[in-house]
């Protein structure tokens, strides 16, 4: 119902196990980030995406409905 994809690329015979997924940069509208994402991990996209025409979002709790999460755009 979100109309979500996730694309990971597992490889257990890499120390880092996940590999780097190219995908072109004009499929991409929007990246949201989730409630508990770390600062250093908002910092990361912030620098990846802050010249490219994606949009991205930091997820937050609603201030009237603390049952509600609502989309804050942060670039």
């Amino acid at each position: 119902y979100e109309n979500e994809v996730r694309i990971v690329q597992y490889d257990a015979n890499n120390d880092n196990n996940y590999k780097t997924v190219e995908i072109p940069e004009d499929s991409i509208q929007s990246i949201y980030l989730g409630l508990k994402c770390s600062d250093e991990n908002r910092q990361k996209m912030l620098l990846t995406l802050r010249n490219r025409n994606i949009k991205l979002y930091q997820m937050e709790v609603d201030s009237i409905d603390a049952y509600k999460l609502v989309a804050k755009r942060i670039l």
